[in-house]
């Protein structure tokens, strides 16, 4: 738990998670997103509160393009 601490983008995601940070990347107003989900990717960085809701930092978008490369390279 330590190692997740300081290195938050080491914070497993499940793919139903991972879809939850995409919704988020592409809307700009509150998407319906499990809180769960809102939780998780918060402790791990990938996204912050702003007023009209999830907003996605630069290690979320980080992530995001890490995951997609994985699935290209299937």
């Amino acid at each position: 738990m330590a190692a997740q601490a300081l290195f938050p983008e080491s914070i497993p995601l499940t793919e139903d998670e991972l879809q939850s940070l995409h919704r988020i990347s592409m809307v700009n107003t509150r998407v319906a997103i499990p809180a769960a989900h809102i939780e998780k990717l918060l402790d791990g960085c990938c996204v912050h509160e702003k007023g009209s809701g999830p907003v996605l930092t630069n290690l979320g978008l980080l992530r995001l393009i890490r995951e997609r490369n994985k699935q290209v390279t299937r």
